[in-house]
């Protein structure tokens, strides 16, 4: 028998090459200024707390491995804009998409661009909104809840997602389900 000490818990780690996302940003500063438009090769590592252990409640890391793939291949090779700011305006005409960017006027072709609705592009706010798209996959898949699929109680407590731009440099998101 496994001992539970009060106040403890499990904690998964999923770290594959292929949970990484190659994309060019600019970060905008409350002065009106930005960075010159750049590109990260990011990589995501993802932690899930869980509560038990128990063969019931045993989650295949494949569950988290096939959600969080296709939201990092949504973002890999893409121009991220940020949307949810004042300095940042956007109209997408024909296949083209125009942003004016603290001034600067930019054309890209629409499909290699992803508008996110998020103050800026920054490792922390990639991290929030990557773990809000994870959290709403896994409310899609029955993975949220306070029951599994199977009727047994949900052992993941939460996740913790991490954005790390450079090796040594990044930020993570913690979302708990209780």
């Amino acid at each position: 028998m496994i001992p539970v000490w009060p106040k403890s818990f499990w904690k998964l780690t999923i770290e594959k090459d292929r949970f990484k996302f190659s994309s060019a940003h600019m970060t905008l500063f409350a002065d009106g200024s930005k960075e010159a438009l750049h590109g990260h090769n990011y990589t995501v590592r993802l932690d899930v707390v869980l509560s038990g252990s128990s063969l019931a409640q045993t989650i295949s890391f494949s569950v988290f491995k096939d959600l969080l793939g296709p939201l990092c291949e949504a973002w890999d090779e893409r121009i991220l804009i940020a949307t949810a700011n004042t300095q940042t305006q956007c109209q997408k005409e024909g296949n083209s998409l125009e942003a004016v960017v603290c001034g600067k006027r930019y054309v890209f072709p629409s499909d290699e661009v992803v508008c996110l609705n998020v103050e800026n592009i920054t490792s922390e706010l990639l991290a929030s909104e990557l773990a809000g798209r994870l959290v709403e996959a896994l409310k899609n898949s029955g993975y949220w809840g306070k029951e599994l699929v199977s009727g047994v109680a949900n052992p993941i407590q939460g996740i913790e997602l991490h954005v790390i731009e450079t090796a040594g440099q990044g930020a993570s998101f913690t979302v708990m389900r209780v």
